[in-house]
């Protein structure tokens, strides 16, 4: 074999074989990216925020809804917001069609609505429409509790 075709053949083999372990690596990470941990049940998020004294995180959305498929794909992806969402809430998913007793309830009239529910039941936060992932962020970090010490005016890490 020529010279030329060894480095060109080798070259094309480089290219390959490091093409193949990036696209291995995306989907590992792909795969490994948390998700919010949804509870679909109303009664059992109840008790579990009651249970471990924390807000309930109540995200109603409508399959025909753009914003809602943008809100989860922006907002709802973000590893800040899934890290919070999940370490200091117990998130609830209501679907329009679905969940049209608890939505009215709620007195939801706009898709997608994020509501904050005390764990005594007491709703204390409404968030009505498409939310940047940095303002959902920094809204929902008002509901957490920050640690013995650090002041109220003190930013919370991030």
């Amino acid at each position: 074999m020529q010279k030329s075709t060894k480095r060109t053949l080798t070259r094309t083999l480089c290219g390959i074989m490091t093409c193949a372990f990036c696209c291995t690596l995306g989907i590992t990470t792909t795969l490994a990216a948390e998700t919010v941990t949804w509870q679909q049940d109303v009664s059992k998020a109840q008790t579990l925020a009651a249970k471990n004294e924390r807000p309930m995180l109540v995200f109603v959305t409508s399959a025909s809804c753009g914003y809602c498929t943008k809100m989860k794909r922006d907002s709802l992806s973000n590893q800040n917001v899934v890290s919070l969402i999940n370490g200091s809430f117990v998130p609830l998913k209501l679907d329009a069609g679905r969940d049209d007793q608890m939505i009215s309830r709620y007195r939801v009239d706009v898709y997608p609505t994020t509501i904050v529910v005390a764990p005594d039941g007491k709703v204390v936060d409404r968030i009505r429409g498409y939310v940047s992932a940095r303002s959902f962020r920094d809204r929902l970090a008002k509901f957490v509790p920050r640690p013995a010490g650090q002041s109220a005016s003190a930013p919370a890490a991030r």
